[in-house]
């Protein structure tokens, strides 16, 4: 009997998007074609293999995911993701290291992107309470930085990801 090999739906969704974790599901602002929101409602289990939106309602396994993002059909999705009725489905390792290096640089810019917001929010609280000279003082040294975090989450929210890379260069190499 054949059966139908799929490779990872967490693998494949995460070329497109980044993901983050939480409990035992994975969450990301839905990137199907369409659905513009600001609040991740895009859910995957990736011991069901299967995600759904709950902000455009949809659902599905792999292939349909790669059906509704690349807008083909089942046997073009079939061929895109390399699989084959009774045909295993093998991954390159050199090409799952790529992919996880590539997953690792999404996952660090939403972090840092997610630091940089806090600092500037707790940063704007504190001006707002401020009410004397020495609490001024006391924040002097974040005023210089306010620009700086400001720059950076402008280059994060960015699609340009050779500046988001040459970004995470410089404060990996303690150049920001």
């Amino acid at each position: 009997m054949n059966t139908l090999q799929k490779p990872d739906l967490v693998s494949v969704v995460e070329q497109y998007t980044a993901l983050k974790k939480r409990g035992r599901y994975f969450w990301c602002l839905c990137p199907l074609p369409g659905h513009i929101e600001n609040t991740p409602s895009f859910k995957i289990d990736p011991e069901r293999q299967n995600f759904h939106c709950f902000g455009c309602n949809t659902s599905g396994d792999v292939i349909t995911f790669i059906q509704k993002y690349k807008g083909v059909s089942f046997k073009e999705a079939l061929q895109y993701l390399s699989i084959s009725i009774g045909e295993t489905y093998q991954q390159n390792p050199q090409e799952l290291r790529r992919r996880q290096l590539i997953n690792e640089f999404k996952q660090w810019c939403y972090d840092r992107h997610e630091l940089l917001c806090s600092f500037y929010r707790n940063l704007q609280d504190a001006k707002d309470r401020v009410r004397a000279e020495e609490h001024l003082e006391k924040l002097a040294p974040f005023y210089h930085q306010e620009n700086i975090w400001l720059y950076q989450i402008e280059i994060l929210e960015t699609k340009d990801e050779a500046a988001k890379f040459e970004l995470y260069q410089e404060i990996v190499n303690g150049k920001v």
